[in-house]
């Protein structure tokens, strides 16, 4: 008699397993951003809510939900690889393609999705769409990367704002041993974005905003007996230059180069103590050699920093066009010395993109031991 009950069971849920789609799945769904206009690489929460079958009734738990960005980053779920689909009912024609991920409906009946805007682009609206699926079953015979698309249950549309601004990009890696068995790793990621306006003179940018997209740092120190870890869990701007000249050839005002100065982060780390473990502040910014040798040029470009006007106006006009010549006079005659290598533009399109990238590396021939930072920048300038 049980063995008749146990091939009862299995047939029962073998029967399940096997259904052509999953009857209860949500028909619809609403999707609500907690803002509708983002900057670039800003990030939002979305949440997806209210989900109900075909009957009207809301849906259970553990339903699968494919989300797809048109451009930019969905930062959670888990990323979705397309190996079929069912049967034509269940295919829409719209192709699956750009930024996708898998979640499961939990049991408050809601899914928070994080997402990131482009860093960079022109797109002007981006479309985030809500799919349902016919996949149903335990995610260890079913994973959440082989659920099958449904159709189109929900949508919201986000807002890109671009305008002129900086992206600032900071990597660094480094490896001591210490003793005969210690070793001691740290690594540590940072972009920055730095929105600016025009200001005053046709080569100055103003600041108006900064804003620590992403920091990421660890360090580990290994023996034999122990292993200490720290992460990092905030990254605060202080003390950073409100202002950004551009480098102009002074006759065909191509931008050449940008006179700017590190970004620099205090950083708070959480973990065991690590003894002279990974940085407390980070300068993001140039990190290669820097070789400039006039010490007028250093004190003509420091000064420069506080001899720039306060407002746009003046009662007489003049304020704008002193600071021109004045730093036409200072980057024509010390080029070489005012930009740092790092800061000369080696990339972009001369128009509204240019970039530039510099590199440091302190390696022991005799060891595995290193150090190295690596720093990019990109300027967008907004037509």
């Amino acid at each position: 008699m049980k063995k008749i009950f146990n091939i009862l069971v299995f047939t029962i849920l073998f029967s399940i397993y096997l259904l052509p789609a999953n009857i209860l799945m949500p028909v619809t769904a609403d999707a609500k951003a907690e803002k509708s206009v983002l900057r670039p690489g800003e990030t939002v929460k979305i949440t997806l809510l209210n989900f109900r079958d075909q009957n009207n009734r809301l849906a259970g738990s553990g339903e699968r939900i494919i989300v797809r960005s048109s451009a930019g980053l969905i930062m959670d779920g888990t990323t979705w690889s397309f190996v079929g689909a069912g049967s034509d009912e269940e295919i829409d024609s719209v192709p699956l393609v750009g930024n996708t991920k898998v979640f499961l409906l939990g049991n408050d009946g809601r899914i928070e999705v994080y997402y990131r805007a482009p860093l960079r682009g022109k797109i002007s609206e981006v479309k985030i769409e809500v799919f349902n699926s016919p996949t149903y079953g335990s995610t260890a015979v079913k994973p959440l990367d082989t659920t099958i698309k449904g159709r189109l249950i929900a949508e919201v549309k986000l807002r890109i704002k671009w305008g002129t601004y900086f992206l600032l990009n900071y990597e660094e890696q480094k490896r001591n041993k210490r003793g005969t068995s210690v070793v001691y790793t740290h690594e540590i990621r940072s972009v920055i974005r730095i929105d600016c306006k025009p200001w005053v003179a046709g080569n100055m940018l103003q600041i108006e905003n900064l804003v620590v997209l992403e920091f990421k740092g660890s360090a580990d120190l290994i023996s034999k007996n122990d292993h200490k870890v720290q992460k990092a869990v905030s990254a605060k701007p202080f003390l950073y230059n409100h202002l950004v000249l551009l480098h102009l050839d002074p006759k065909t005002e191509k931008i050449l180069g940008i006179i700017y100065e590190p970004v620099p982060l205090n950083v708070a780390w959480q973990g065991d103590e690590i003894p002279i473990g990974p940085p407390d502040v980070v300068n993001v910014g140039p990190v290669s050699k820097d070789e400039r040798g006039s010490g007028e040029a250093r004190f003509h470009g420091y000064k420069m920093k506080f001899d720039s006007p306060k407002s746009k106006h003046d009662s007489k006009g003049k304020t704008a066009r002193r600071v021109r010549r004045m730093q036409q006079f200072l980057l024509q005659n010390f080029a070489g010395t005012q930009v740092h290598p790092d800061h000369i533009v080696k990339t972009g399109n001369g128009k509204t993109f240019f970039g530039g990238q510099g590199k440091w590396e302190k390696k022991k021939s005799s060891s595995s031991n290193f150090h190295k930072k690596t720093y990019t920048w990109e300027l967008y300038i907004s037509e």
